[in-house]
């Protein structure tokens, strides 16, 4: 968990000496990266944080860059909507955070990112995504999910329209369940063995009418529920949609903008 892992470098700020925290596999690295900007020394190796304490920590400006899960929903979008193509600019491509893109592209997207600035070590840039006619299923191992844990609820419902099948090795922590409730709704089969997750896809994937999502009210479910209904051939209900504000505020709005009738 990357916000255990912060919690315990801020905590270690206060402390005498080295705080190391050592990941099985490597998460979001923000922290350690921006702390240095506030006079911080830290350490962000492959799998190991460190930072150097007591440490007074001084003013600084930082420059936040787009958030990647917020992207990958409209990533995901482009991928699945016939004729579609887009570009995000000012996305953090820290590459901790954009392994839903390496999943798209394995699945047979065309999809790319291009480095334009950096703040400190955080670097950020322009995804592109275009189209898919042809998705396949692929195999997600474990050690990647920490770079995509946000974004498995949208990839799911990306396999679900791909050939054959695609498996999430190692997800026991997410809403495995609710996805595949969800997928069942729509016809698509997906299943549990132990942590690892599958979804059977299916290219020709039609949405049933009167089809309504529950989300629990989570905010990435909301979404993905909600494209769903974008890239289908009917309309859906997402049930507590507007927890998409927990972090999208702006999500139905920027849909509103980019889509046009088809």
């Amino acid at each position: 968990s990357a916000q255990v892992k912060t919690a315990i470098l801020l905590a270690g700020l206060s402390a005498d000496g080295t705080t190391r925290v050592t990941e099985p596999s490597p998460s979001r690295n923000h922290t350690e990266l921006m702390l240095p900007e506030f006079g911080a020394h830290t350490t962000a190796a492959s799998g190991v944080a460190e930072v150097v304490g007591p440490t007074t920590l001084k003013a600084s400006e930082v420059v936040v860059p787009g958030d990647p899960s917020s992207a990958a929903f409209i990533a995901c979008a482009a991928a699945l909507i016939p004729g579609s193509a887009i570009q995000i600019e000012g996305v953090s491509l820290n590459p901790a955070r954009i392994g839903f893109l390496r999943t798209l592209e394995q699945m047979g997207v065309d999809a790319s990112r291009r480095s334009v600035s950096s703040s400190g070590k955080e670097l950020s840039g322009i995804i592109s995504v275009q189209y898919c006619e042809k998705l396949h299923g692929c195999e997600v191992p474990a050690d990647k999910i920490p770079s995509l844990v946000d974004e498995v609820p949208v990839l799911a419902l990306v396999a679900a329209h791909a050939k054959g099948i695609t498996v999430f090795r190692g997800v026991d922590e997410l809403r495995v369940k609710a996805v595949i409730d969800g997928l069942a709704k729509i016809g698509v089969d997906a299943w549990a063995d132990g942590s690892d997750l599958f979804i059977e896809g299916d290219p020709d994937l039609v949405i049933p009418e009167g089809v309504k999502f529950e989300t629990g009210k989570d905010h990435r479910l909301a979404m993905t529920w909600a494209l769903a209904g974008l890239s289908g051939n009917c309309p859906v209900q997402v049930a507590d949609f507007e927890s998409c504000a927990v972090s999208y505020p702006a999500f139905l709005s920027d849909i509103r903008s980019l889509v046009r009738e088809r």
